[in-house]
């Protein structure tokens, strides 16, 4: 991004010639006033898949801030070939995107994982301004810039929980406090049939500023919203960021960094890992900070943190990611880099539609299920006579995958057949056992 007024903005874009980054690139300028000669452009958010990048910007009108000045938000989409050979860019600019006749502001391109495939791609924005809203906006170009025939789509959801425009962060010094912005979509990821996406969040429970993390299911047939806050008792969080963690499209597995502050806390940078069952880790404070942040010029209600947090796998060292966040240090906001790795045993572990393991079983016996329809589902064990002789009661799963455990205690040592049966009393797995 470059300026702030419509005789100075452009988008600044480079495109690496050779997979060395130290060979040369080829760099062009974007137009910062694709619709008219009075805005610029602010905050762009990239993506890409096989074959074309995207970045989504908000138009602001000149002399006006970005919250008062907003006039659209506007998707590109550029054909990646044209910039690795250095041609002129073919292009599509995505303009007048709106609801009821409102504009959408701050669309949040949705980055494909754990690479960037596919030949469409998604993005998600909100209402981010509301003191409370529930509704999600989800969009997709359909199609790849070269095809011709690429357009915009659009489906509207409701979460289970609603969001809301979240309160400052506290500091120290409660004076000095950390403004969050709003509630847009800041980050998020694809994989397979399923998006997820954070943002800053209003914690109605606690008026703390905590982070919404929302999973939308089954994008390409009937999608639908579930989720909630990731919180903490003593810290205020925000602008989140988050990289898919998985090995396939499968596995949900994520990575999340944030920073964070509070009245026991300088403002620091830190990270929480979500694997392919739902289970966030603890919090890992990857910096910690070391003074407030406290800009004089700034009104002390208004301080300014975070805004550009990233998090990137390192594609050739698995499970290895790097991180940028931000801390305090001399009253000033400053940058921080960490890489980080992965240490969770299933990590590398193959994700299928149903696997029950360990086999044979002594102590538990593990069912993992990959969930798209939710309801109630089941499992009984069979003896090789035909005779249920365990059924675990019926549990209501949502999206996803998930793990269940079976107690194989007080079986007899034999085999056995397990049954997985799905809300609709279909049997959707069978499979031959031994108990130790």
């Amino acid at each position: 991004m470059h300026g702030t007024t419509d005789v100075t903005s452009f988008i600044v874009v480079a495109f690496s010639t050779t997979n060395n980054p130290t060979d040369p690139w080829n760099v062009y300028k974007i137009p910062g006033k694709p619709t008219n000669d009075l805005i610029w452009s602010d905050y762009p958010i990239v993506a890409h898949n096989s074959e074309d990048l995207f970045f989504t910007v908000n138009l602001i009108g000149n002399g006006a801030s970005w919250e008062e000045g907003f006039t659209e938000a506007v998707i590109w989409q550029i054909r990646k070939e044209d910039g690795y050979k250095g041609d002129t860019l073919h292009k599509n600019v995505y303009t007048g995107i709106k609801y009821q006749n409102q504009s959408l502001r701050s669309i949040c391109t949705i980055q494909n994982g754990p690479l960037p495939t596919g030949t469409d791609n998604y993005f998600i924005t909100v209402r981010p301004l509301d003191e409370q809203n529930d509704s999600v906006f989800m969009l997709r170009v359909n199609n790849t810039q070269k095809s011709g025939s690429a357009s915009l789509e659009m489906t509207v959801l409701k979460t289970e929980t609603p969001y809301g425009f979240p309160p400052s962060a506290l500091q120290p010094d409660t004076a000095y406090k950390l403004r969050t912005n709003d509630a847009r979509a800041l980050s998020g990821i694809r994989t397979g049939n399923t998006i997820q996406f954070l943002q800053n969040c209003m914690n109605f429970k606690t008026m703390q500023a905590h982070i919404s993390h929302h999973f939308v299911y089954d994008i390409q047939g009937k999608p639908f919203i579930r989720g909630g806050l990731i919180t903490d008792d003593s810290l205020d969080m925000g602008y989140p960021a988050i990289a898919a963690a998985g090995s396939n499209p499968k596995d949900e597995s994520s990575i999340i960094t944030f920073v964070y502050s509070s009245p026991w806390h300088y403002p620091g940078t830190g990270m929480i890992y979500r694997n392919r069952y739902g289970e966030y880790s603890k919090i890992k404070k990857v910096k910690l900070g070391e003074s407030l942040i406290y800009y004089s010029y700034i009104p002390k209600g208004e301080q300014r943190w975070g805004d550009y947090e990233g998090i990137q796998a390192k594609f050739n060292e698995p499970g290895v990611f790097y991180l940028v966040g931000s801390y305090g240090i001399n009253n000033n906001m400053s940058a921080w880099v960490t890489r980080v790795k992965i240490n969770d045993s299933i990590y590398n572990d193959p994700v299928a539609e149903v696997k029950v393991f360990p086999v044979p079983a002594k102590n538990d016996l593990f069912v993992e299920l990959q969930i798209i329809n939710e309801g109630n589902y089941s499992i009984q064990l069979y003896n090789t006579l035909g005779q249920k002789i365990k059924d675990k009661p019926s549990v209501n799963l949502q999206g996803g995958t998930h793990l269940l455990r079976i107690d194989p205690n007080q079986l007899a040592p034999g085999t056995y057949i397990i049954h997985v049966t799905a809300p609709d009393g279909k049997i959707i797995h069978k499979q031959k056992i031994s108990v130790l």
